[in-house]
């Protein structure tokens, strides 16, 4: 399956590597992003 970053859109593919993909819990909800800058712009 492949999931997309919730700021940029980019596909991040959901495999074996769990590393390739930020994924942050906020207000109790799991989003994906593609790098820490999209996760950290997201958030604030």
């Amino acid at each position: 399956m492949v999931e997309r970053c919730k700021l940029c859109n980019f596909p991040i593919q959901d495999g074996p590597c769990q590393l390739a993909a930020y994924k942050r819990t906020i207000n109790g909800k799991e989003y994906c992003f593609c790098c820490l800058v999209c996760a950290e712009r997201f958030e604030g």
